[in-house]
């Protein structure tokens, strides 16, 4: 098993660019801050990254999306009461389940925050499958959610 590690590091060089490097063990990290500074660049933040499994949850990110298109589109078309607030909330929702499924296939590293969002965004998506499979009466499907 790899103790692989890795950081999003990101500065701003001498020339104003914004630019992100993403070292992969505590001494390639501290030989970046190191640089930086000597360099005299801004450092504007250095995120442990987490590996996050999309071969196991991809699906889940398309359920959600697909969830918020359709509810977006009956409120668009008044099969359901429209809600501005909801409105702005699933557009934001579908949006980021998006982003996610587009990440590719694999082991993606993510920052903590987006770590945290995949994660709920993936549980909705199983809550939601075991709800319809409880709805259903099929309680010997949950076990498959």
């Amino acid at each position: 098993m790899s103790n692989e590690q890795r950081w999003e590091f990101r500065y701003i060089n001498g020339n104003g660019i914004h630019k992100v490097a993403y070292p992969r063990n505590e001494a390639e990290k501290e030989r970046c801050i190191k640089i930086a500074k000597e360099k005299g660049f801004e450092i504007e933040s250095c995120k442990k990254m987490y590996p996050f499994s999309m071969n196991k949850n991809q699906h889940n990110f398309e359920l959600i999306a697909n969830i918020c298109a359709n509810t977006l589109y009956d409120m668009m078309y008044g099969d359901i009461k429209f809600d501005g607030a909801e409105f702005d909330r699933l557009e934001h929702l579908k949006d980021r389940a998006e982003h996610f499924f587009c990440m590719g296939a694999g082991i993606v590293w993510l920052t903590y925050e987006d770590y945290r969002e995949a994660k709920e965004l993936s549980e909705m998506a199983i809550m939601h499958r075991e709800e319809a499979c409880i709805r259903a009466g099929r309680y010997d499907l949950v076990k498959y959610c």
